[in-house]
């Protein structure tokens, strides 16, 4: 089974070795992310260097991810024009996703995109849009959403029958009915080398491991039953919506 960890700079300074040789095949490192206030800017993640490294020197296999809060077409290009901007450079051979959701403060959903309002064709315009600029540049694009957004907020029928989803609906059995390649079931995981709790992601494909000419049967190499994973100590850490306002 290949495990797949996600980090930012949250988790402080990972030792990469550990991480690898306690099963950690792949990693997803955030590049960086968009404000949520109405000020709003694209930061780098001021660990995405040492990270990236890290991980390739350690000998896993990197994807990245932003966290947006594109309201228009416009900014999602501009977002991913930052990200490849950031990772040129570097052998990123997984998917690069758009971590697309509303921010959270601790007291309930808030942020530009929460505020904005838009309507469910414009935000899957603004994925699509993404997604569209990243796949031009020559990689793989997901889109990252959890159960909510995907359901009430996306055209996820659209979306995934063009792109990757990347689905986050936290329980042991998920009742999403829509279609999905990754799912992130569980938060409280831990992984060697990586401070603090960890997200948990499930990550398959139910026929072929082959998408957009790119082969992914090694991402894909789980089992199909889901009591295999949930024993399973290692697991996926993301730390989301705690960053500047602005």
């Amino acid at each position: 089974m290949m495990i797949c960890s996600a980090v930012s700079k949250y988790n402080g300074s990972i030792d990469w070795k550990a991480v690898k040789e306690n099963g950690i095949d792949y990693a997803m490192i955030r590049v960086g992310y968009r404000s949520y206030g109405s000020n709003s800017k694209l930061y780098k993640d001021p660990n995405f260097e040492q990270n990236v490294e890290g991980a390739l020197n350690a000998g896993l296999k990197v994807g990245v991810y932003i966290f947006s809060q594109a309201i228009t077409e416009a900014e999602a290009n501009e977002e991913a024009d930052f990200v490849v901007q950031q990772i040129k450079g570097y052998n990123i051979t997984l998917p690069v996703a758009m971590d697309y959701e509303y921010a959270s403060n601790g007291s309930g959903l808030t942020g530009r995109l929460y505020q904005a309002g838009l309507s469910t064709d414009k935000a899957t315009n603004i994925c699509k849009e993404f997604c569209n600029s990243v796949k031009a540049k020559g990689y793989t694009p997901i889109v990252y959403a959890n159960k909510n957004m995907l359901q009430n907020h996306l055209n996820a029928g659209e979306l995934s029958s063009r792109y990757m989803i990347w689905l986050a609906n936290y329980t042991t059995e998920t009742d999403y009915s829509g279609s999905y390649n990754v799912w992130q079931y569980s938060s409280k995981g831990r992984v060697p080398g990586i401070d603090g709790n960890v997200d948990c992601n499930f990550w398959y494909e139910e026929f072929d491991n082959i998408y957009e000419g790119v082969d992914y049967s090694a991402v894909y190499n789980y089992p199909q039953r889901i009591h295999s994973i949930l024993s399973d100590p290692h697991c996926t850490h993301r730390i989301r919506h705690t960053d500047p306002i602005l």
